[in-house]
């Protein structure tokens, strides 16, 4: 996490372990998330994206 002032910022991976119909679907994001402080903290944006792979895999839900 990194301050700025009232403003907050977060970058971290998000590790995910899931099953659907029976397939592993597991996979690894990417999360960001920025919150300001207006009296108390607020969430003003938050992203995931991903999944995080090599660029010769193919993510575990295309399988």
């Amino acid at each position: 996490m990194r301050s700025y002032g009232d403003t907050a910022v977060v970058v971290a991976t998000l590790n995910q372990e899931t099953t659907a119909r029976g397939h592993d679907t597991s996979a690894s994001f990417r999360l960001g998330v920025v919150a300001r402080r207006v009296d108390e903290w607020q969430r003003a944006h938050i992203q995931f994206s991903g999944p995080l792979i090599a660029p010769d895999q193919m993510p575990g839900f295309a399988r």
